[in-house]
C-alpha cells in the first residue's frame, strides 16, 4: 500500500473544520447508522472519527500510518483509533452497522480486492458502507488518450513556484515494467494511487458482495483544482469560488463525471 503521506499533528483541527464542507458529509448524515457503530477503514489523523464522534454518531478508526495514530491518540484520547491495515482488519465479523473510506483503497497497487472483502466481512447484514474512490473521469480520460497524465504534476510545481509556496518535493514517477490493474497516477513515485472507470469499480463492490445503492460524482472543483495544477482554481477556491471558477464549473459540468475528483458510492451488505 503507497503510504507518502506525511501527516503533521498541527492540522488536526484544521483538518476538523474542513470537515463540516467536505463534499462527501452531507452523504454521511443521509446514510450512516446515527444508532449503530461504525468504523472508519483508513481515518488519517482521525478528523472524521472526532468530527462524527461530536455529532453524536458511535465510531471507531483505524490507520496505517503508525505516525498518524500516535498524533490522533495524543490529540483524542478517548476516541478508539488504532493502527492497522483495513486489507486485514483486526475485527470479528458483523460487528460494524457502517463503514466509511475516504479515499483509501485505491492506494493498494494489488487492487482493493482484499480491502473490499474486509470492509464487507466485518459489516453486519444491512449494514451500509459510504466509499470514495479516485474517479478516472472523462477530463482524465481525454488527458490519457494525448498522453498529458502528467500535465498536472507540472502545472503544479509552475503553480508553487508562482506563489512561493514550499511543498515537500513528490518524486516523479519512473515507468517501471509493472503491469498496473487500473489507471495510476503517474507524478508521485513508482506507485501512488488507481483511478478507477466507474464500470470498472462497480464490478469489484459486487464481486465483493455489496449492493450498490447511490453513484455519485463529488468534488468538481477539487477535481479542477488537481487537473489544472491550481492555476485555473486556487486552492483557496476550493472553499469559496470566484466567479471564473463558478463560470468553468457551471460549464464542465454540463458533461456529466467531466471534472469530479472523487467518485463516490453508497453500497449495502444484502
Amino acid at each position: 500500500m503507497s503510504t507518502i503521506f506525511e501527516w503533521d499533528g498541527k492540522d488536526i483541527a484544521q483538518k476538523i473544520n474542513d470537515c463540516e464542507i467536505n463534499p462527501s458529509t452531507p452523504f454521511m448524515y443521509k446514510y450512516m447508522p446515527k444508532d449503530g457503530l461504525i468504523l472508519e477503514a483508513g481515518c488519517g489523523l482521525g478528523q472524521f472519527v472526532k468530527f462524527l464522534s461530536d455529532k453524536g454518531y458511535s465510531i471507531k478508526g483505524i490507520e496505517i500510518n503508525e505516525d498518524a495514530v500516535r498524533a490522533a491518540n495524543k490529540a483524542f484520547p478517548n476516541l478508539d483509533i488504532i493502527s492497522g491495515d483495513v486489507a486485514k482488519l483486526p475485527y470479528p465479523d458483523a460487528m460494524f452497522d457502517g463503514v466509511l473510506s475516504l479515499g483509501v483503497v485505491e492506494h493498494f497497487i494489488e487492487g482493493p480486492k482484499e480491502a473490499l472483502k474486509e470492509m464487507f466481512r466485518v459489516m453486519k447484514p444491512g449494514g451500509t458502507a459510504l466509499i470514495c474512490v479516485p474517479d478516472f473521469n472523462k477530463l482524465r480520460q481525454f488527458k490519457h488518450l494525448f498522453g498529458l497524465d502528467k500535465a498536472d504534476f507540472y502545472l503544479r510545481q509552475i503553480y508553487y513556484k508562482l506563489k512561493g509556496i514550499k511543498v515537500n518535493k513528490i518524486r516523479q514517477s519512473k515507468e517501471v515494467r509493472i503491469n498496473y490493474l487500473y489507471n495510476r497516477w503517474p507524478a508521485a513515485g513508482d506507485f501512488y494511487e488507481y483511478r478507477f472507470k466507474h464500470n470498472q469499480f462497480d464490478s469489484l463492490l459486487e464481486k465483493a458482495g455489496f449492493k450498490i445503492i447511490v453513484r455519485a460524482p463529488i468534488d468538481q472543483l477539487g477535481g479542477m483544482y488537481h487537473e489544472f495544477g491550481g492555476l485555473l482554481v486556487p486552492q483557496k477556491s476550493l472553499i469559496t469560488p470566484g466567479p471564473i471558477v463558478k463560470f468553468f464549473d457551471w460549464l464542465f459540468s454540463k458533461i456529466p463525471y467531466f471534472h469530479n475528483h472523487m467518485y463516490l458510492c453508497i453500497i449495502k451488505k444484502p
